[in-house]
């Protein structure tokens, strides 16, 4: 007898194959059998003619601090994702109690958006190095499945302290990231994660540890991550690393790599499907590349006292750097800074996600009575009128009291032939949500039911079944992820069942947040009517349902 039998279900089994009606049959955390018939179960639940399929994989997100404190990872949980990767990009898994600790908590509150004054002791850190993590991550049972890889930047904080952030590594620290590497890969880690994307900085623009690298230590960490004949190489991609680099980096090893980052610009339009083309050719000649893909549109609300999407103009840099608010606008004012500034953001070639189109950039909020009744009116209008040019207009902005002004950017357009062209590559993978604890830049959150909704229901780009195997057993395979993504027996139960007609992304609505905090946004989906973790049920209210594993073994 099953302990649960799902019962008049449209069946999609995640491998690619046709869908069917049936039953699904799960003893413990373990689909046992499928079919028309399937006998007797202690507990029978009625799909009413629903598409019952394996839950969404988001292969990467920076969940990995915030899982501290939310072990629901309600953002997730609640928009179909049955299994996370965290870790990804420059958020590491780590934050020990140790001399570091206050500079890794100082990079959590610029990238994930949490506020300066957040207390530091919400934070929980019982750990002081991998095997720990995972015991602690094992301690607040996760409400989903946790995977994790190791950041670059941990270990660079880890092994070299205050002076990551300044200089390349030695040969005996390298030597000592090799070694905790190959410690976390032993206990259960996926893989490793490095960046140097423009935008990547910390408070006064001092850049992530993963952006000042040789080439060499890149080469050094892959191989330390290989040698138990396992593990994912991710990288976000920008100007100066290329595909061949990225070759040369994994280089014998042949070690699956991700390249994130890649997503459609305006101003250079073939310039994902370039890289693609690259792809493409590294793989015919052995190579395991994969270009992970933002796809899903969305406004960004930004400040220029925290202005994300101006932090890859290493002009803007400099700004950042100033202490004091006059130092700040001094520079502002000085014109050989202006010239410069607008000179880089006029460049098309640089990999940045500003490029100069003032007209998608919208004043939302300010106190000036001047600027009031021109909320939601675009910088060049507003420029316009006051007979200046866009950039000397938001600079003089800034020095008139309006650093803390909300402007709101879309960087990525999704109307046009090429992000179609983007999202078809057999070589692009779509698993990417980039989530933090709340929505936040480029939040990806909703990617699956984007892909679900916008493009196998409007767009009729895909079918049901194709995007599905895109979300599910693509994902555990390039993860090398044992018995997720898959329907099938011997697989493990992780389910959702999804109403195809309504499946999709319902806004934001305003929740608590932490400990004094303003409200902070949180994503909603609809057409979602029931989520399985390993065989049980998930509270849609996620008041109760620890059901999540935190996996530690892998495929080679």
């Amino acid at each position: 007898m099953f302990d649960l039998k799902i019962k008049n279900a449209k069946i999609i089994d995640g491998c690619g194959n046709a869908s069917f009606s049936g039953e699904i049959g799960v003893i413990d955390n373990t689909i046992i059998e499928r079919g028309k018939k399937i006998g007797q179960a202690k507990h029978i639940f009625n799909a009413k003619g629903l598409t019952l399929c394996p839950g969404i994989i988001d292969a990467q997100t920076n969940y990995c601090s915030p899982i501290t404190w939310e072990n629901t990872l309600c953002s997730l949980s609640r928009l179909g994702t049955t299994t996370a990767i965290i870790g990804n990009c420059i958020l590491g898994a780590m934050i020990p109690k140790n001399r570091k600790r206050k500079k890794n908590i100082s990079k959590l509150t610029k990238e994930e958006r949490i506020h300066y004054n957040f207390p530091k002791n919400v934070i929980n850190s019982e750990f002081q190095n991998c095997t720990e993590y995972f015991k602690f991550l094992k301690k607040i049972k996760p409400f989903i499945n946790i995977c994790s890889v190791i950041s670059h930047s941990d270990l660079r904080f880890w092994v070299m302290g205050r002076d990551a952030t300044k200089r390349k590594a030695t040969n005996k620290e390298i030597s000592n990231m090799e070694k905790t590497l190959r410690d976390a890969m032993q206990n259960g880690i996926i893989g490793f994660a490095s960046s140097n994307f423009n935008e990547h900085n910390g408070f006064t623009g001092i850049p992530f540890p993963s952006k000042l690298v040789s080439k060499e230590e890149l080469k050094r960490l892959v191989k330390a991550m290989s040698k138990y004949a396992r593990g994912v190489f991710i990288t976000a991609k920008s100007n100066n690393l290329t595909i061949n680099d990225i070759i040369d980096i994994v280089g014998n090893t042949k070690r699956p790599t991700v390249v994130s980052t890649l997503f459609h610009n305006l101003s250079k339009n073939d310039r994902a499907s370039k890289t693609l083309d690259e792809i493409y050719l590294a793989r015919k000649k052995g190579f395991e590349i994969w270009g992970s893909a933002y796809y899903k549109s969305g406004k960004i609300e930004f400040s220029m006292n925290d202005s994300f999407i101006f932090e890859g103009i290493s002009t803007w840099n400099e700004f950042m750097k100033k202490k004091s608010l006059e130092e700040k606008y001094i520079l502002l004012k000085d014109n050989n800074f202006r010239k410069r500034l607008n000179k880089e953001i006029q460049n098309k070639e640089d990999h940045n996600l500003f490029k100069g189109d003032w007209n998608n950039i919208k004043l939302i909020k300010t106190k000036k009575k001047k600027w009031k009744s021109k909320e939601s009116f675009s910088v060049q209008s507003i420029a316009k009128e006051a007979n200046k040019k866009p950039l000397d207009w938001l600079l003089d902005n800034i020095i008139n009291n309006g650093l803390d002004d909300i402007f709101a950017i879309e960087p990525i357009s999704i109307s046009n032939t090429e992000l179609r062209k983007l999202l078809k590559y057999k070589n692009t993978t779509v698993a990417i949500s980039d989530i933090r604890s709340y929505p936040s830049p480029i939040d990806q959150a909703s990617f699956g039911l984007d892909l679900l909704g916008k493009w196998v229901r409007e767009e009729k780009l895909f079918s049901i079944e194709e995007a599905v195997q895109f979300l599910t057993s693509k994902q555990a395979d390039i993860w090398r992820i044992p018995r997720r993504g898959r329907l099938l027996p011997g697989h493990y139960a992780d389910m959702i069942l999804i109403d195809e007609s309504k499946i999709g992304y319902a806004g934001l609505i305003k929740r608590k947040s932490l400990c004094g905090e303003p409200l902070r946004s949180a994503p909603l989906s609809k057409g979602i009517h029931a989520m399985w973790i390993n065989g049980r049920l998930l509270n849609p209210d996620l008041q109760v349902g620890s059901h999540g594993e935190v996996i530690r073994s892998f495929l080679t």
